[in-house]
């Protein structure tokens, strides 16, 4: 249902190398929210940062809106959520 969303995170128009940025996206925990009726969440754990990542990837996050017509969920948007200090 939701597959390729490491993909849809990478940049496709690279101003730096990024496979080892890339390699990271394998390592993080992606933390998935289904609380909302029509929508999914799908957020990378906390060390993936615009500061660090964003000449490499779109986003961090990806939200998901489910279309009645299609009965399938389509992606909405992509975007840097802040992370929270530990």
């Amino acid at each position: 249902m939701l597959s390729g969303f490491r993909e849809a995170l990478k940049k496709t128009d690279l101003v730096e190398h990024c496979s080892e940025k890339f390699e990271a996206l394998e390592d993080p925990i992606f933390e998935y929210d289904f609380s909302k009726n029509d929508k999914i969440e799908i957020e990378s754990s906390w060390h993936l940062v615009q500061e660090s990542y964003g000449n490499c990837l779109n986003g961090n996050a990806i939200q998901y809106r489910f279309n009645p017509q299609t009965k399938k969920f389509d992606m909405e948007k992509i975007y840097w959520k802040p992370k929270q200090s530990e």
